[in-house]
């Protein structure tokens, strides 16, 4: 593999969480590991390694925040420790810009907007140690129960004509419990207006550029 890269992101907010987007196609081996002040991300797309270090303006809990990968990207939302504090003024502590991070136009809603502004759609996503790909896997259906065999006919009484037998009783068929999969789609978010912040810029660029 070529020498690591930073993956190109984005990243917008609300109150009490941030969306951070890793824009990586067919994304695998992926390691997302989250601490109080900051996050990790390395993964592998199309032959190449990819790696990141988040160090935040303010602390998260990182027991509260989700994840979803999918074949277009690493999404995480992180959860705010103090969910009153409001607004950051930039994702990262350090001032310096970095070149692969942007904000996410799609997902951004700014602070005196109404509640219902620009909501988040935020099926698949799943706790950190859920497995890579989003949400927990749907619970298989349960198998029908076998049917039930006929009852044997009654024998005959003595010196009256043998009555025949009862029919047997048919099998019950397998009632099985549906599926319940959860095979949610993809978030599409609406457009926004650009943050009053120091990496105001377009949407992300191509992929990746080379550390």
């Amino acid at each position: 593999m070529s020498s690591t890269k930073n993956p190109s992101a984005v990243w917008a907010q609300r109150a009490d969480v941030v969306y951070v987007t890793f824009q990586l196609q067919d994304a695998s081996d992926v390691n997302i590991e989250m601490k109080e002040s900051s996050l990790s991300m390395s993964a592998s797309s199309k032959g190449s390694a990819f790696a990141a270090e988040l160090e935040f303006f303010a602390d998260i809990s990182p027991e509260d925040c989700k994840k979803r990968v999918t074949p277009h990207e690493v999404a995480i939302i992180l959860q705010k420790k103090d969910a009153d504090s409001g607004y950051w003024p930039r994702l990262l502590k350090t001032k310096n810009k970095q070149h692969w991070l942007k904000v996410d136009f799609n997902k951004w809603r700014d602070e005196d907007d109404s509640d219902d502004a620009k909501d988040v759609d935020t099926s698949g996503f799943g706790d950190m140690m859920s497995g890579m790909g989003g949400g927990m896997p749907g619970m298989g259906g349960m198998g029908g129960m076998p049917g039930m065999g006929g009852m044997g006919g009654m024998p005959g009484m003595g010196g009256m004509p043998g009555m025949g037998g009862m029919a047997g009783m048919g099998g019950f068929g397998g009632a099985g419990m549906p599926d319940f999969n959860d095979d949610s789609d993809d978030v599409d978010s609406d457009g926004g207006s650009m943050p009053d912040l120091e990496d105001k810029e377009a949407a992300a660029a191509p992929e990746g550029d080379s550390k």
